[in-house]
């Protein structure tokens, strides 16, 4: 963002967008929605959409193609104080860890949004790819959810650290007969690495 990587930095600009902290004030259209001063709240990579194009009246504000504000544009978490529609706040209870909390904001959505469309639940098996800040949160909720989880990793050293955080398997994915062995065997595939992979073995039976 300092260096605008991606094209749509605005300067002065403040950074941060996994944002906790307590209400300062409601504005009017934020009345009646569940939210009070001084409260608990958190947000994430939004601050805002527009309410009125296909995804936000479908529910997938998320991808507004009309109004969306990232929080870091909005001045960012780093700042004294961020203004935000008030769906994009959500509160905390009190007793929370805000360190702890703070990640699930951004990371934790990422990877808890696919669960929710694809109707996973405690029955499910799902497979994990990558094991760094999205693949461990994944592994994490997962098995909070009581999930069948593997995890696909290509550092072997990483394995009795992965299966302490929860995951049931752990599979080198460098090893083609390992990944073929499993093939047709899950639910679903959360796919954490921004590389390229086939990963068709694994679907196809």
């Amino acid at each position: 963002m300092i260096d605008n990587e991606w094209g749509f930095s605005q300067y002065p600009l403040v950074a941060g967008h996994e944002v906790i902290g307590r209400v300062a004030a409601l504005g009017s259209a934020a009345q009646d929605k569940g939210l009070k001063v001084g409260q608990r709240v958190g947000i994430g990579w939004t601050a805002r959409s527009c309410g009125h194009c296909d995804a936000c009246i479908s529910g997938n504000q998320i991808n507004c193609q009309e109004g969306a504000v990232p929080t870091i544009l909005n001045r960012g978490g780093f700042a004294e104080k961020l203004r935000a529609g008030w769906q994009w706040v959500i509160p905390l209870p009190e007793n929370i860890d805000m360190a702890s909390a703070g990640p699930l904001l951004c990371g934790g959505i990422t990877v808890f949004k696919p669960l929710l469309m694809h109707h996973i639940t405690a029955t499910s098996r799902v497979g994990v790819i990558g094991i760094g800040g999205l693949g461990h949160i994944a592994i994490k909720l997962l098995h909070a959810m009581g999930c069948e989880v593997t995890a696909f990793s290509s550092n072997p050293s990483k394995e009795q650290e992965v299966l302490a955080m929860g995951a049931n398997n752990v599979v080198n994915s460098r090893d083609p007969e390992a990944l073929k062995a499993l093939a047709g065997q899950f639910d679903l595939i959360i796919n954490t690495v921004n590389v390229d992979l086939d990963w068709h073995p694994t679907s196809k039976r």
